[in-house]
């Protein structure tokens, strides 16, 4: 699956915590305790403005064209769509499923769940090898 870097700007406040804006992401301004929960906390910013339909303010930025001056620090956040999408956006949807008569009737006589067969078909199909790898 493809993985995109964009760069934050990362400051550390009076209080201790860390704070964050990225060029890439106007809007984007976070701050935590702790690092990791910085770097969560942007990943779930870039994925919410990216899903957001917000690409036409979208203007990228290269990272080593950015001037930094210490004690700001540049810092590099991964943002991996499908799992942003798995842990965001994994809400049930209904579809409609059209199958021959015989083979619901198969459907019904094993009591097959269609549901689950069908996601493990399509994570099978795009040779995933399990669920978590999305």
């Amino acid at each position: 699956m493809v993985r995109y870097f964009y760069p934050a700007i990362v400051r550390r406040t009076e209080s201790g915590s860390y704070t964050a804006t990225m060029p890439n992401f106007p809007d984007i301004r976070e701050t935590q305790v702790f690092l990791g929960d910085l770097m969560d906390a942007l990943k779930k910013d870039i994925g919410d403005f990216l899903c957001d339909k917000k690409l036409a303010e979208f203007r990228p930025v290269v990272a080593d064209t950015l001037q930094v001056t210490p004690p700001a620090f540049l810092l590099m956040i991964e943002y991996d769509e499908m799992n942003y999408n798995k842990k965001y956006r994994s809400k049930a949807v209904t579809k409609t499923l059209t199958i021959p008569f015989w083979m619901n009737e198969l459907v019904k006589q094993y009591n097959l769940p269609v549901s689950k067969l069908l996601q493990d078909a399509i994570i099978q199909h795009l040779g995933l090898q399990d669920k978590d790898e999305l």
